[in-house]
């Protein structure tokens, strides 16, 4: 069986309820994020890539701290100076430090449907942000906002597409402003923190959307594959959208990649209009599936007029999840936590390795130059180094916020020096439950 993805919708047609309720606001268990952030966040996700595992239809990360442990090797890295603060796609300014002395906590406790499983999180500054998941029957996505930095959050249903379509990634370039993608082409927008959206592309059939991501807030990217039934036997294609015009209007752009091998793009991310990052996995073998292939990278630094290609450094699986800061420096990582950097642009890659007892890696995300996380299968890593070496977050950081069964789907770092993180938790013998983690100085 193909490699499963967490926010996938199931293979079956839905109709929803109109998009937009508002159904409740409900008081989170942090405080408010101490500083307004100056630099964006951006949710990155993998998918599931094993057929054991449950098929979780909402995209999330699956963080888990037991299976973590011990710092890992790197085979290489990157030229380029660490540690400095990284600016701002769109405003230039530096992002705040990452707090030396920092711990998780649950925020938004008391959601109105708990068993649903948010599988993407983006927040636009330290304050604004939303996350997203299909509620438990996946007859609709489940949205929780926040313009407080999570002291409170609002919830909203998002209705089903005619087509059965709803959000599975999501990007928020300006407070207040969300788009969303999924399978069958889906776009849609919200001008209100996810609480009402409205859908901007037409469904197109075969094309599945994985990911998201605006360099301002007229210029966007979205990123999937579709199948290409005239080559024979038929293969996947990767697919790359374009708008300039805050999404009024998509094209599809050309990335230049060889239309007889089969390419599957899994995230995009960009700093701004200019420079952006997509990564995944391509396959000239006789299966034609990229999920078995080699990881892929695509580069450009001038808003996807032109893309560069680099199949991933040793043996590296499907990428499904990327983070970078600005234009020098890009991450992404596989579902077995092999991770691949950059530091110089794309001019250079190194390679280092997780702990192999670690779960399925589901995200990536970094707050600066130096200090990044990867999220997975009870699995949160830390790095201080750039990505040259990863260990196990501290337990005393993690141990009150995180059971003994949780995953996180989602990452962000907004730029106020904290990190977020989305997915679901479950206590022994408890339900599953929808939650939202948040990590801040203490």
């Amino acid at each position: 069986m193909e490699g499963l993805c967490p926010h996938r919708m199931p293979e079956r047609r839905l109709r929803g309820t109109p998009p937009g309720t508002i159904a409740s606001r409900i008081n989170g268990a942090a405080s408010r994020a101490p500083a307004r952030g100056a630099a964006r966040g951006a949710m990155n996700t993998l998918p599931l890539l094993s057929a054991a595992l449950p098929l979780l239809v909402a995209a999330a990360v699956v963080v888990s701290l037991s299976a973590c442990g011990g710092s890992t090797a790197s085979d290489s890295s990157p030229g380029g100076a660490a540690g400095t603060a990284s600016p701002s796609p769109t405003t230039g300014a530096a992002a705040a430090a990452v707090p030396a002395n920092a711990i998780w906590k649950v925020v938004g406790t008391g959601w109105k449907d708990p068993g649903s499983r948010f599988h993407a999180i983006t927040f636009a500054d330290g304050d604004n942000g939303l996350a997203i998941g299909w509620t438990p029957d996946y007859r609709a996505a489940h949205v929780a906002s926040t313009e407080d930095g999570g002291a409170t959050w609002a919830e909203a249903t998002m209705g089903v597409h005619d087509q059965g379509m709803a959000a599975s990634a999501i990007d928020s370039p300006l407070p207040g402003k969300v788009w969303g993608v999924g399978n069958l082409g889906y776009i849609a927008t919200s001008p209100d923190n996810g609480m009402t959206w409205t859908y901007q592309a037409e469904m197109t059939a075969g094309q599945d959307l994985n990911s998201v991501s605006f360099g301002d807030g007229d210029k966007g990217w979205a990123a999937g594959w579709q199948l290409n039934p005239t080559m024979k036997p038929a293969v996947y294609t990767a697919v790359m959208l374009h708008t300039d015009d805050g999404g009024a209007s998509w094209k599809e752009q050309a990335l230049g990649l060889p239309e007889e091998r089969a390419v599957k793009l899994w995230a995009v991310r960009f700093t701004d209009a200019a420079n952006g990052w997509a990564v995944g996995a391509i396959n000239d073998g006789p299966s034609g599936d990229p999920l078995s292939g080699q990881g892929l990278v695509c580069h450009t630094a001038d808003g996807g007029k032109t893309w560069e290609m680099k199949v991933a450094p040793g043996k590296t699986g499907l990428l499904g999840a990327v983070a970078s800061i600005d234009d020098a420096h890009c991450w992404a990582v596989d579902g077995a936590g092999t991770v691949v950097s950059t530091s110089d642009g794309g001019k250079s890659w190194g390679r280092s390795t997780t702990d192999k007892n670690a779960g399925v890696c589901y995200a990536i995300a970094f707050a600066d130059a130096s200090n990044g996380w990867i999220a997975g299968q009870k699995t949160l890593l830390r790095t201080t180094d750039g990505g040259k070496t990863w260990a196990a977050e501290e337990a005393a950081a993690t141990d009150e916020a995180f059971p003994a069964d949780f995953t996180v789907y989602g990452l962000c770092c907004p730029g106020d020096g904290s990190v977020w993180a989305c997915g679901y938790a479950k206590t022994e013998g408890g339900p599953v439950r929808a939650a939202v983690w948040h990590r801040v100085a203490q």
